[in-house]
């Protein structure tokens, strides 16, 4: 199934930063766990469906609500009530993207991380983290509750600013190569070549003066305006794009309106995978399970055994404080050491009780 690129998300966000730019947050909802719908009011009502790690799109298919909002659904009604949407923008030309708000009692954004299982971080005015819907960590940044945010690092090239030294020194296929130089998707590189008419599989050592200069080009056209579309296989949704695709020649599609139309009609359609079954997490799961199962009933056998132990040194107490009382009366009638012993039924040498309980 296609998820979208950080070309996919450069279109949207324009979408997006024209339609939500001056709209309300009415309401916030998470439909499903990592699929949040955020509702707007601007002239009417708009909503953006976002499937963390997935795609994000303005949506007129919409499920019905739960009742009861979740924690972080809470968290982003509470802190965004009424607030105004200042900006959108896309990030680094990244999968990931930033809506800023302005609220009645503070300045905030909420940054859509949209790689990996995604992410979802509200953050104050300075960009500290006020709170994240997946708390993770790694080495460049920590994504938790009052940590600055920080975008992942990257040192790849904007493909709209690529020029003809960002394809020296590759090696090996060319869609391969230039994944390591340029910060585009192998679907859209694919792309690339095709509009430069260059074979995929070509050798990226050996690239001609034309060539790159051809490639550089068919990178800039990306940014263009375009007729969105969503290609089909027996009536089914296969691919989505801004654009036509070269690559796919005369393959049948269908034109949208706007690109958000087109990606909605995309993951509204097409068959969602089922999730697959690692069978190593799961033998480790099972394996930790028997493990605690075992502990917790050797737990209940060792404090069964604690409390009839328990029951009988306190029914022994009561024995030792009776054999004292009797002692102590003895004594104070002077007593012999044998005299007591025969009246208790104990031992007593020198004074003192030898027994065992």
């Amino acid at each position: 199934m296609q998820t979208m690129s950080n070309l996919d998300y450069y279109f949207v966000c324009r979408e997006l930063s024209a339609s939500l730019e001056d709209a309300f947050l009415n309401k916030v909802y998470e439909l499903r766990p990592g699929v949040l719908r955020l509702k707007f009011h601007k002239k009417g009502e708009i909503n953006l469906l976002a499937e963390l790690g997935s795609c994000v799109y303005l949506a007129t298919k919409l499920e019905e609500p739960p009742k009861t909002p979740s924690h972080f659904a809470s968290i982003l009604r509470k802190k965004l009530d009424n607030a105004v949407v200042t900006a959108v923008e896309q990030l680094n030309f990244d999968r990931l993207f930033r809506i800023r708000f302005r609220a009645p009692s503070a300045e905030y954004s909420l940054v859509f991380e949209m790689f990996g299982k995604g992410n979802l971080l509200l953050c104050a005015a300075d960009d500290t983290i006020v709170s994240a819907y997946r708390q993770e960590e790694f080495a460049a940044r920590s994504l938790k509750a009052k940590q600055k945010y920080l975008t992942p690092p990257s040192n790849k090239a904007n493909p709209f600013e690529a020029a003809q030294r960002d394809f020296e020194g590759l090696s090996g296929k060319l869609v391969s190569a230039l994944s390591k130089k340029i910060n585009l998707s192998p679907f859209y590189l694919e792309e690339a070549c095709a509009r430069a008419g260059i074979a995929f599989d070509s050798d990226a050592s050996k690239l001609s003066a034309e060539q790159k200069t051809r490639l550089v080009a068919s990178l800039a056209s990306f940014s263009s305006d375009s007729v969105p579309v969503v290609y089909c296989e027996e009536g089914k949704p296969a691919a989505f794009a801004p654009s036509k695709l070269a690559k796919l020649g005369t393959a049948p599609c269908v034109e949208f309106g706007s690109f958000s139309q087109a990606v909605e009609e995309y993951f509204s359609s097409a068959p969602r995978e089922a999730p697959v079954a690692h069978e190593k997490e799961i033998a480790s799961l099972k394996h930790a399970l028997a493990q605690q199962e075992k502990a917790l009933v050797e737990g209940e056998e060792e404090e069964k055994a604690l409390r009839e132990n328990a029951a009988l040194l306190e029914g022994k107490l009561h024995r030792v404080q009776e054999l004292i009382d009797s002692f102590a009366a003895l004594k104070k009638k002077r007593k012999s050491d044998a005299e007591i012993a025969r009246e208790l039924g104990v031992e007593v040498k020198q004074g003192k009780i030898v027994a065992e309980f």
